[in-house]
């Protein structure tokens, strides 16, 4: 083909779309238009107002070119190694003014091309010709979608360089691969990993094992198969399949589309297609796989799915159709297709050509992520009725804050990155923020949001690698006032109860409801939560001195006092080791007072709470600083003892630690610290006969 590309104007109307894909793959016309894939994507293009086409006449294709290499370059028929690809615009152009926007700056570009609405590879075979198609999604209002997951696809059109948000889709090509494996496909982009396979590598990595070396034409993969195509991309399977057509297994399949939709990771659905026959009946005709990459909600109820149809196209929904007529007195729940759903009453059988009836539901994540959604849902369940009646209980007693006057609870659970869940907490509202982002997470979270009213009140996080019978949960994050109060009541008022309400071999049940409220009440009484709120949270030396550093070793303080209560403060011989190491100090001059230049004869010590709560105390020199107390590990607040010669009996203390008590970031912050230490201090040492005072610098 002599030239490079092709401009025509978009319409249903005027076949222009069919006829480009005619002469490129060099079928006829009746082949293209009569197709249902195409008819849902130029029905989706109307809907975006797309104007303008521009077709690339030659272009490799890497999914195609697998494919090309694997089966069709071996025909006897020769196929083309290249295909062709057709990109949408809003605004209308000829060729002379597509030709002179590509020498245009980017920011012009737009003004004479419009918006890009995304692309489709026509591949150079017969029938199954729609290959990787990234086209913009519907509006929100225009779709009736909640949640859609997108990604972004980059487009280099003769220099341009075009971005369009969508999520890929191509048609079943049944010669090397399968629907399933064409859902696989759609599932992976979904999960944005970053290479790819065509749906032909797909087949040939789920069969890799089978006897029969010539793996085309597939008909299908079995679950076997599946499992181990995921594995080729370190994904980990888990299926859900129905027990029976029953309410619950339809609340089982919503619950999870909703909660891994949100999550941003697309499920396959497996479903068996019922056609409707002669006799008015309904006859299963065979398997099918779809991958849903979105949802509808109708009052606030999970109804319709939003899915990659190989069958039927890309952005197809699916409506739930309760109590549908099957024929033969055969009543179901049934999902069936966006235009033949409009043609039918809810909850009322039709004559559909077919509906597609739930069989299972496959999930596809992180190898990491060992904890299932079935956990975690009866976890959120429990704790939702927990606060509930609650809620009931404080209303009963009239002591019912403000804010909980209609306390309606609701939850949302996802599955998340936990650097993407930092993100969020940074650009948040969260009482307790620089705790979380400095925590150190799991690669993966499950997260429970609670909301009450208008509230967004606490998240709950999960370890997903943790085991069943493990302790699953790390933390609460706090985004109201009263969050963490209303939790810690909340965790008194029932863990005992929740504790009785298990039997001894079951202690650990289907849930970590007991683990939660465990935790969240003894969160403020643990030992170390105690000790960070008190005396600061341990940290290390901002720098050490090469004064304190002999033969590449930090200088080991061997006078040094390691003091946990009054006891360790006595000698063998009587005397309070305290007072001892203080007579032994050299005596130096310091300024005592800020406003007088006056210098007084002291013994200084210096002194140091470490991470597990005891009292430092050593010689102060230029040789033995506050490093060489802790050994240059983490530590808390420190500071100075100082006696005056001529005042024998009264010490100052202090906060100067330039290396640890610095850390703590402002003089106040400082100040309380050293208030919360002098306790401590005076209490280890009550016995050595001093009176502690602060120093007056401070």
């Amino acid at each position: 083909m002599n030239s490079p590309y092709f401009v025509s104007e978009f319409s249903s109307s005027n076949h222009s779309f069919s006829n480009i894909i005619k002469n490129n793959i060099n079928v006829q016309l009746e082949e293209v238009t009569q197709k249902r894939q195409l008819k849902t994507i130029v029905s989706h293009l109307e809907k975006l107002k797309a104007t303008t086409m521009v077709c690339e006449n030659e272009y490799v294709d890497n999914g195609y070119f697998e494919d090309y290499l694997n089966y069709y370059v071996g025909c006897h028929e020769t196929y083309p190694k290249y295909c062709s690809r057709i990109h949408f615009f809003t605004k209308k152009f000829g060729h002379d003014e597509f030709e002179n926007a590509l020498l245009l700056e980017p920011e012009s570009t737009s003004k004479v091309l419009g918006e890009y609405l995304g692309f489709i590879v026509i591949k150079p075979i017969p029938m199954t010709f729609i290959g990787r198609t990234c086209l913009k999604a519907l509006p929100q209002n225009e779709s009736g979608y909640d949640k859609l997951i997108n990604r972004n696809y980059k487009a280099n059109l003769f220099g341009l360089e075009l971005t369009v948000n969508s999520l890929a889709f191509q048609e079943q090509d049944q010669v090397v691969s399968a629907c399933t494996s064409a859902s696989i496909w759609c599932l992976l982009h979904g999960l944005k990993l970053k290479k790819i396979k065509s749906p032909a590598q797909i087949t040939l990595a789920a069969t890799e094992h089978t006897k029969i070396i010539n793996t085309f034409p597939s008909i299908g993969l079995n679950p076997i198969e599946i499992e181990r195509a995921l594995e080729y991309f370190d994904l980990r399977q888990y299926t859900i399949s129905p027990k029976g057509e029953t309410k619950q297994d339809i609340e089982q399949l919503t619950s999870y589309v909703k909660t891994y939709i949100d999550s941003d990771i697309p499920l396959i659905l497996g479903a068996e297609c019922y056609s409707l026959s002669a006799d008015n009946n309904y006859e299963k005709i065979g398997n099918h796989a779809v991958t849903i990459i979105g949802y509808g909600l109708n009052a606030g109820k999970l109804d319709k799915l939003i899915v990659h149809d190989d069958r039927e196209g890309p952005y197809t929904t699916l409506n739930f159709i309760q109590n549908f007529d099957m024929g033969s007195n055969e009543k179901k729940t049934v999902l069936i297709e966006n235009s033949q759903s409009n043609e039918i009453g809810r909850d009322e059988g039709s004559s559909c050509k077919e509906v597609l009836q739930y069989s299972s539901l496959i999930i596809a994540t992180d190898p990491r992520v060992r904890i299932n959604f079935n956990v975690i849902s009866k976890t959120e369940t429990k704790l939702k009725k927990l606060l509930e009646e609650h809620f009931s209980k404080v209303k009963e007693k009239d002591a019912l804050p403000l804010v909980y006057a209609s306390p309606t609870v609701e939850t949302k659970t996802k599955l998340i990155r936990s650097s993407d869940y930092k993100q969020i907490i940074k650009h948040g509202t969260y009482l307790n923020k620089s705790e979380l982002l400095t925590h150190n997470f799991p690669k993966f979270l499950w997260v429970i949001e609670f909301h009450i009213g208008n509230d967004s009140v606490f998240d709950l996080l999960f370890d997903s690698s943790s085991l069943p019978q493990g302790q699953a949960f790390i933390c609460a994050s706090y985004k109201q006032n009263y969050s963490e109060k209303m939790l810690r009541n909340l965790s008194k008022d029932y863990y005992n109860l929740e504790l009785q309400e298990r039997s001894e071999y079951r202690f650990r049940g289907a849930d970590f409801l007991l683990q939660v409220l465990n935790k969240l009440k003894s969160t403020k009484n643990s030992f170390f939560s105690y000790h960070d709120e008190m005396f600061g949270r341990a940290r290390m030396p901002k720098l050490i001195k090469p004064t304190e550093i002999s033969n590449q070793q930090l200088n080991d303080s061997q006078t040094r006092l390691v003091l946990y209560n009054t006891q360790d403060n006595l000698a063998e011989d009587g005397v309070y080791r305290f007072n001892k190491l203080l007579t032994q100090q050299e005596v130096v001059e310091v300024r005592l007072e800020p406003a007088c230049n006056k210098e007084y004869k002291v013994r200084k010590l210096i002194w140091i709470i470490s991470e597990y709560g005891a009292v430092f105390i050593g010689k102060d020199s230029q040789e033995t600083g506050h490093p060489t107390l802790t050994g240059a590990k983490p530590a808390r607040i420190g500071g100075e003892f100082i006696e005056k010669i001529d005042c024998p009996g009264v010490v100052y203390v202090n906060n100067f630690s330039g290396r640890y008590s610095y850390n703590f970031g402002s003089k106040e912050e400082r100040k309380k610290l050293l208030n919360n230490a002098m306790p401590k201090l005076t209490s280890i040492l009550a016995h050595s006969n001093v009176q502690f005072r602060y120093d007056p610098r401070v």
